[in-house]
């Protein structure tokens, strides 16, 4: 029987920085790597808003990605 095993987790944090000619937000992701696949969204969320609090540009998104390697 296969299972998953975790291979970490990464949180992304994307911000825009400013507008595009077409009139479109440019948006840009920061990537924190190494964390807790056992993190919940409540936590995630509170560092994900204490960390936009020290950006110089607005948090528009978080992203938690888990990746987990499938054994037999």
């Amino acid at each position: 029987m296969a299972t998953y095993t975790s291979a970490g987790s990464s949180f992304a944090l994307r911000v825009q920085v400013g507008v595009k000619p077409s009139g479109m937000p440019d948006v840009k992701s920061m990537t924190l790597s190494g964390i807790d696949a056992g993190a919940t969204a409540n936590a995630m969320y509170a560092v994900g808003n204490a960390i936009g609090a020290v950006l110089a540009h607005s948090l528009v998104e978080m992203i938690k990605n888990d990746k987990d390697l499938v054994v037999a």
